[in-house]
């Protein structure tokens, strides 16, 4: 598994984890960035959960890679150790359906 996966803190408001593929001075580039999401809900006991969707960041264009100015980002982080899985899950579904 690639250690090159990061999360991405943007000035947007967006958290986005994808596979880092460029890191310059100016800028980095990322492969199939994908937005994290945070969705809460109560169970029929009346537990609390919450869980992570991820979204295709580039979904209505036909490019995979993206190349983003580095004052566009606050911070470039390790990703926790569900996100990775996770993340290529969901990029295998894109890929391959299911």
């Amino acid at each position: 598994m690639s250690n090159n996966y990061k999360v991405l803190k943007l000035r947007s408001g967006d958290s986005v984890v994808a596979e880092l593929i460029e890191n310059s001075k100016s800028h980095i580039r990322v492969n199939r960035p994908m937005e994290i999401k945070y969705m809460h809900f109560i169970d029929a006991l009346g537990r609390k959960h919450e869980t992570m969707i991820l979204v295709d960041w580039l979904k209505s264009t036909t490019v995979n890679t993206v190349k983003l100015e580095k004052d566009f980002i606050l911070g470039i982080f390790v990703p926790s150790p569900d996100v990775v899985p996770s993340y290529i899950r969901k990029k295998d579904l894109d890929d391959h359906g299911g």
